[in-house]
């Protein structure tokens, strides 16, 4: 220091200062909290069945015929009937946990990745019968105006060698057959 002497020390801050930054911070937690539950509550009802995401409407067998044919042929033992039933269904529903189990083969503990790998030596449509019209006239209408999980499930429901089969892997003809995509809904999401 200038002159050997010695600066003053500064002041303690009053103690109401304290008191004010941990009641402001204690309001910043609390209501951060708030918040974010909220906003999570928010963000689970937005969820609903995930129809937002172009997934199938229905709960159970029987609510959707799209996702009651995928549920047969998972049933048959179809593993990627099974995989595509749980792509294409809502969260929480029986149609996803029957997907998700591989048909029930599993526990929802114990199932696996995917039930194409672990029923493997099962056929893979080549023996899924076909939608009936309306499903498929459906799919066609839905992929036509850019519904990528609509293509894809049209490719997997129609007959093969179909106008259908091709419209869907063709994702609504948006791709030639050579630069088609693996699957539709990821190309068009």
């Amino acid at each position: 220091s200038p002159g050997g002497v010695a600066p003053a020390p500064r002041p303690p801050r009053p103690a109401w200062h304290w008191v004010v930054g941990a009641a402001a911070l204690l309001v910043a937690l609390v209501g951060g909290s708030v918040l974010a539950v909220t906003g999570a509550r928010a963000a689970w009802d937005a969820l609903g069945d995930g129809s937002f995401l172009g997934l199938e409407e229905g709960e159970r067998y029987g609510d959707n015929p799209v996702l009651d044919a995928l549920w047969d042929d998972c049933e048959a033992g179809d593993g990627l009937a099974c995989d595509d039933l749980f792509d294409s269904s809502g969260f929480g529903t029986a149609y996803e946990t029957f997907g998700l189990t591989c048909g029930e083969r599993f526990t929802e503990a114990s199932a696996p990745e995917w039930c194409q790998d672990e029923l493997d030596g099962t056929p893979v449509r080549e023996d899924v019968r076909p939608a009936d019209d309306a499903v498929l006239d459906r799919l066609r209408d839905g992929c036509a105006a850019g519904d990528g999980v609509d293509c894809d499930e049209l490719y997997a429901l129609a007959e093969e060698g179909s106008d259908d089969e091709r419209f869907g892997v063709t994702c609504g003809e948006r791709y030639s057959q050579l630069r088609a995509p693996d699957f539709c809904a990821e190309a068009l999401g």
